[in-house]
């Protein structure tokens, strides 16, 4: 390639390129800045349309709340309060009622705090008051529970502070005490508010607290008593049988001196000698007959020779 058209070539790139920037510069440049724009723009509006839409549930939701409040003003919803409080208190039979309520004072708008609305309307008035009521009574425990699920049951706007029990009278009765607040939305109607029955769910979870019997003495379960049976008299130890196979009979002796028997024990090496009428372990030597001894016992007589153990009486005599 010679030098000319490489000079050419150069020369067309850098047209191009100039072309390119000019046309950036004052056409494509402006044009995405403005879609940028645009497309901002168009967020920032569905950022106020939500905002709209949040504040328009935000306000259905408060005058909903608004409608069930116990007056419409911090007066009426004091005196209401009170009312309700011991409405609930008589109609459970509760004694010792003591009921109070109490304007605890307006909160106001987090915006007073803010320099953005220094100047918009309504920016130093109240958002809501709180109005504080007690309950104080006695009553049984089953009791006590009915009356808590019947203020968890109330329409009007509610929080339960505290609630306690405590038992006397060893546990047949309770005191309970309860604390409660509601709200009043300044710049919303209200309706006023009844006073509604208890949830039945919430009255059966009362019920089964109370049949807990939580506050009575602990007794512990009675257990049957069984008398017992004695045991059977255990059978009389049997007679232990003689050692008669310990003695051995040695010799027989018939002569001028009499009739003897030789006997040894072959356990412990004792040697006795009977003559007629001595006995050895029940068992009574009679004499010599026949070249035999003639030994009596509990079952008869019998012919005994020497060698043989007492135990071996085999050979009953029976013409004696």
């Amino acid at each position: 390639m010679n030098r000319k058209a490489l000079l050419y070539m150069v020369g067309g790139l850098v047209f191009a390129w100039l072309l390119w920037w000019t046309y950036d510069r004052n056409a494509a440049g402006p044009v995405r800045e403005l879609r940028k724009e645009l497309a901002d723009a168009q967020e920032e509006v569905d950022d106020r349309m939500a905002s709209i839409m949040d504040a328009r549930g935000a306000e259905k939701a408060l005058r909903e709340i608004a409608s069930h409040a116990l007056g419409d003003t911090p007066e009426r919803a004091v005196h209401g309060l009170r009312v309700a409080l011991n409405t609930i208190a008589h109609e459970a039979g509760l004694q010792e009622i003591s009921v109070d309520s109490r304007d605890a004072g307006a909160v106001r708008s987090p915006a007073e705090r803010s320099r953005s609305f220094r100047d918009a309307s309504g920016r130093d008035d109240p958002d809501f008051h709180i109005i504080e009521g007690s309950l104080r009574a006695t009553t049984t425990l089953d009791n006590a529970m009915r009356v808590l699920a019947r203020l968890q049951s109330q329409d009007w706007p509610k929080q339960v502070v505290t609630a306690s029990i405590s038992p006397r009278d060893d546990g047949k009765r309770v005191e309970l005490s309860v604390s409660l607040r509601t709200v009043l939305l300044d710049g919303f109607a209200s309706g006023g508010s009844g006073i509604a029955e208890a949830d039945p769910r919430l009255v059966a979870r009362g019920d089964l607290v109370a049949q807990g019997a939580i506050f009575s003495a602990w007794e512990p379960p009675a257990v049957a008593v069984v008398p017992e049976t004695p045991d059977p008299a255990p059978d009389p130890p049997k007679p232990r049988k003689p050692a008669w196979d310990q003695w051995s009979i040695t010799g027989l002796v018939d002569g001028r001196d009499g009739q003897e028997l030789l006997v040894i024990n072959r356990k412990s090496g004792e040697r006795k000698t009977l003559r007629p009428g001595d006995s050895l372990l029940g068992l009574v030597f009679e004499g010599v007959r026949d070249g035999a001894a003639v030994i009596r016992g509990d079952e008869g007589a019998f012919a005994m020779l020497p060698g043989q153990n007492l135990a071996s009486r085999d050979h009953p005599i029976t013409d004696l």
